[in-house]
């Protein structure tokens, strides 16, 4: 949630999804947030500038209503430690039982990235997608060094500075114990997101980083980020702005998704 807190922080305009605001079909790489969506969100919140989230998904057509062409960026992740991750989220957050060998078993998770880029397992029109829609490309294993060349790319004066909350070590011996146990298994889950994040990293992040050689206070830049430390009184007030504005902003897309039921369910009832 770093990354959303950071962009909301900066601009009232934007919006990270929650996963209660969506009422959308399930598809191959899970529910999406419609252009439907999308156009009654923005007439509700007219300041609306960006969204962000999951659910938002780079083959809907989200430019109807928006004053200029949208800016798509994300962030990939090591392909084993999101799968592992994945399945601790769902076991001790949100109470999902289900045993490892289960998760291995259940299609839905693997090659999750390839499949939220491309909407299918189909590797190479992923990799198009990156290369030729998405405006930024982040690696989360190198965050720091992402958000600096975010920066650059958006060619805003915005704050990117953040300290670090939650490290999510919490419950990582059970992914180190069935990486040992299930590691070849894993690999062949997730072959087409190891191909993938090894394409943004030669292909994408290393091109970034061939730009910012010439500067010689990159690692000042990135010390400025990992030393950076919050005032007691700026930090309540962002946390205070962030709330109200996320709140606010799911409160709104909870009518929009409630109305959107109502409409589906008239829909199913005339059709018969």
């Amino acid at each position: 949630m770093t990354l959303h807190h950071l962009l909301n922080a900066n601009d009232i305009g934007y919006v990270c999804l929650s996963p209660r605001t969506t009422v959308s079909p399930e598809t191959i790489s899970g529910r999406i947030w419609t252009k439907h969506q999308q156009q009654n969100l923005l007439r509700l919140y007219p300041v609306l500038s960006g969204i962000g989230g999951h659910w938002v998904s780079p083959l809907v057509n989200y430019r109807a209503g928006l004053k200029g062409e949208p800016f798509y960026l994300t962030f990939v992740r090591r392909p084993i430690e999101r799968y592992l991750s994945h399945y601790r989220h769902q076991k001790f957050k949100m109470g999902v039982e289900r045993t490892f060998a289960e998760y291995l078993e259940n299609k839905f998770f693997n090659n999750f990235q390839v499949k939220k880029i491309a909407g299918c397992e189909d590797i190479e029109k992923a990799k198009e997608v990156l290369k030729n829609q998405f405006s930024f490309v982040g690696m989360l294993e190198h965050f720091n060094e992402s958000l600096l060349y975010l920066k650059s790319a958006l060619g805003e004066n915005i704050d990117l500075r953040y300290e670090v909350e939650n490290r999510g070590e919490k419950n990582r011996a059970t992914g180190d114990s069935v990486l040992m146990e299930y590691e070849d298994k894993i690999r062949a889950n997730n072959r087409l997101d190891l191909e993938l994040y090894s394409f943004v990293e030669s292909e994408i992040f290393n091109a970034y980083r061939l730009k910012w050689q010439c500067d010689n206070a990159l690692e000042v830049h990135l010390a400025s980020l990992k030393d950076f430390r919050w005032s007691m009184r700026d930090r309540l007030s962002w946390k205070a702005k962030s709330l109200v504005i996320r709140r606010g902003i799911q409160i709104l897309a909870s009518v929009l998704s409630k109305r959107e039921i109502k409409a589906q369910n008239l829909q199913d009832r005339t059709i018969v």
